[in-house]
């Protein structure tokens, strides 16, 4: 139960999101598992339009990367996900989250055009941001530090 409770939002989350990005990697445990979350999206109600499935550490041969997508394709091919696969080169990115700094463009870029061409074959577009509001102190409620909860 307590393992439900801590995953809720995440279920929630996924089953409102536009795109939901799967991640797996290589090899036959990699493309096992990712078959299986993308799987679970489906039965949890993430439609599977809205799945791209992503592929860290890929390797850089067209052929490798073809034996990747039919395999996956394979593993899901009942659950109508449409979307490409995305392959991430191997990047060391616990430099760059430890010091706050930006993230490569080899692994930003394919990501953000994917998720965009997702959102823009949907319909929904990027939404246009207002003038952001600021947040009144004591509006949105008190907390209760000793006890951890609002009260």
């Amino acid at each position: 139960m307590d393992v439900e409770e801590r995953n809720a939002l995440s279920r929630t989350t996924a089953r409102e999101a536009t795109v939901v990005l799967a991640v797996g990697t290589p090899g036959l445990k990699g493309l096992h598992s990712l078959g299986r979350l993308i799987r679970e999206l489906c039965k949890l109600g993430v439609k599977a339009e809205g799945i791209v499935p992503v592929v860290n550490h890929a390797p850089r041969l067209g052929l490798e990367r073809a034996h990747i997508t039919k395999t996956l394709r394979a593993l899901t091919d009942d659950l109508n996900v449409t979307n490409p696969v995305v392959f991430l080169p191997h990047t060391e990115l616990d430099g760059a989250l430890t010091d706050g700094a930006l993230l490569s463009k080899r692994i930003v870029t394919p990501l953000t055009t994917t998720v965009t061409t997702v959102i823009d074959r949907a319909g929904l577009g990027v939404p246009e941001l207002d003038t952001p509001i600021a947040v009144v102190p004591g509006s949105l409620g008190l907390f209760d530090e000793a006890s951890g909860r609002s009260p």
